[in-house]
């Protein structure tokens, strides 16, 4: 209508060839909606509106390809005729080229499906997305080698699709080493990607494969250390767990602490959420933290302050140690300021699926203290597996039981029997 308007106030000729383009426009338009319309209907009759120049493929790519999920002979060359059709319309198209390869390809026609890849790869050689469907038809025509080396290309270039590769590496090559050879790039991300799918599916030499690969390069770090070892502790592989888990930490813990199965006993590292180090859970009453400012050694200590509402049977600060059988000394050093009632904070060390079995605490601190070390000694006569080392106070019998005030811990230590004690912090 604005065009209409606007024509009025030019000359003559000028007028025409406005309205003429008007026409046209509205024309083609029609003739494209007629023509997706008419091949929807019936295939037959769109070629005759394409003499015109008005042909489409909106609905021509949707039938193929539902045509190519028909399995049968006729379904699979009825899509190749699409995708032809398709190509024909739009050939510089490495999309459409990739459509007919894929066509070929399920026809049996190895020859045609790596004619028109190659095409395709030649119109869109830095496509994440041509070289991701070139390597799927590499795989599927057995060529593994060159299939590893563009899906690599592509983990290298975008993220998007590395569950798409992960499970056809699954699929059609199956062996970690050789996916890691040739499938992997020399890229943090992507290495670190393919670990966390094997985390998911893989078996436990995989694993360790890819965990070697991944350390050769220093590729690893604490959050992808913490996410293995929890899954080693799943699967019931306590000491590979705090291999693992330690590992990330060597370079920075003295020797003297090595043999020490308490992980982050000073505290001096921020909690990571994996299961061998610290965890704190909200307790009604109760309110632990990291404490920079009070420390036995080091810079920081464990801090819980108690609001003295409630009798609590505080076991909030906690982690996962995995023992074996032996003799062992568990101390810490801990410090109160008005600490109310009978029951103070002490260290615990249990069997969480079985306390008959192990089950020893150290003596409780009250009241208002310097720095007081406790230990208790700790026999684990048998297989345990995975202990729980806590941070406890128990819940006093006493008519006045809510406790109030405040506490720190340092230098927790779960030392075997016959090891030197840690150094003293002051």
């Amino acid at each position: 209508m604005a065009i209409f308007y606007w024509s009025l106030r030019l000359d003559p000729l000028r007028r025409l060839s406005v309205f003429a383009l008007s026409f046209f426009l509205t024309a083609y338009a029609a003739g494209r909606i007629l023509s997706d319309r008419a091949y929807a209907a019936n295939p037959n009759q769109e070629p005759a509106l394409c003499r015109f120049g008005v042909c489409g493929n909106d609905f021509l790519i949707p039938i193929a390809s539902q045509s190519l999920l028909g399995g049968t002979r006729a379904a699979l060359q009825a899509a190749a005729l699409g995708f032809r059709e398709a190509l024909r319309r739009d050939p510089a198209s490495p999309f459409r080229w990739c459509d007919l390869a894929e066509a070929f390809q399920e026809l049996g026609e190895a020859a045609s499906a790596r004619y028109c890849m190659a095409r395709a790869i030649e119109r869109g050689p830095h496509s994440p997305y041509v070289l991701l469907r070139a390597g799927n038809l590499d795989l599927e025509l057995g060529e593994t080698q060159e299939a590893l080396r563009r899906l690599a290309r592509v983990l290298e270039i975008v993220p998007d699709y590395d569950p798409v590769i992960f499970a056809s590496y699954a699929r059609f090559v199956g062996s970690a080493r050789e996916v890691l050879r040739e499938g992997i790039p020399n890229n943090r991300r992507a290495a670190q990607s393919y670990f966390r799918y094997l985390l998911r599916d893989g078996g436990e030499s995989d694993l360790q494969l890819a965990w070697d690969w991944l350390s050769a390069r220093s590729f690893t770090d604490v959050a992808l250390a913490g996410e293995y070892a929890d899954v080693l502790l799943k699967r019931r592989n306590y000491e590979s767990a705090a291999r693992v888990w330690r590992s990330q930490f060597e370079g920075g813990m003295p020797q003297q602490t090595q043999s020490d199965r308490a992980f982050n006993g000073d505290f001096e590292r921020d909690f990571t959420g994996c299961r061998l180090d610290w965890r704190i859970e909200p307790a009604k009453g109760a309110q632990a933290a990291l404490d920079r400012t009070v420390s036995y050694s080091g810079a920081r200590s464990l801090r819980i302050r108690f609001d003295g509402t409630e009798n609590v049977d505080y076991r909030h600060v906690f982690e996962a140690v995995p023992l074996k059988p032996g003799r062992y000394r568990l101390q810490a050093y801990v410090r109160t300021e008005d600490l109310t009632t009978d029951e103070g904070i002490g260290l615990r060390i249990v069997d969480p699926q079985s306390p008959a079995r192990l089950d020893v605490s150290t003596p409780s601190v009250t009241g208002t203290s310097d720095w007081k070390k406790v230990e208790a000694v700790v026999n684990v006569p048998g297989y345990i597996g995975l202990a729980e080392l806590q941070v406890v106070r128990r819940p006093s019998m006493k008519f006045d039981n809510l406790i109030a005030g405040a506490a720190w811990v340092d230098a927790v230590a779960l030392l075997p029997e016959g090891r030197p004690a840690l150094a003293q912090g002051r």
